[in-house]
């Protein structure tokens, strides 16, 4: 299965490993290895996660206030968001 990120998206993970780096040396490199885990788990079981919207779901990941926002179809994941949980909790529906 194929994985696309939205732009936003990338920019999100790429934003928070940089944070999580700047706090303690080798953690944004923790958080993007769980990022990657979460979306293995994805490819293995789509449809096993939480429904926020007909054909958007939602993977929490450990350890992290963080979630992998994806829609899927036969082929393809598409990450719509790295979210971070304690941020407004639909600003990604602009994505969609």
């Amino acid at each position: 299965m194929n994985v696309v990120f939205l732009d936003e998206a990338e920019q999100e993970l790429l934003q928070a490993a940089l944070y999580y780096e700047n706090q303690v040396d080798g953690l944004g490199k923790k958080f993007t290895g769980e990022v990657y885990r979460a979306i293995a788990r994805i490819i293995d079981f789509p449809l096993s996660n939480q429904k926020l919207t007909d054909n958007i779901r939602r993977k929490l990941l450990k350890h992290y206030p963080f979630a992998v926002l994806y829609s899927f179809d036969d082929d393809t994941v598409v990450v719509i968001a790295v979210m971070n949980l304690k941020r407004k909790p639909f600003y990604w529906l602009t994505r969609v």
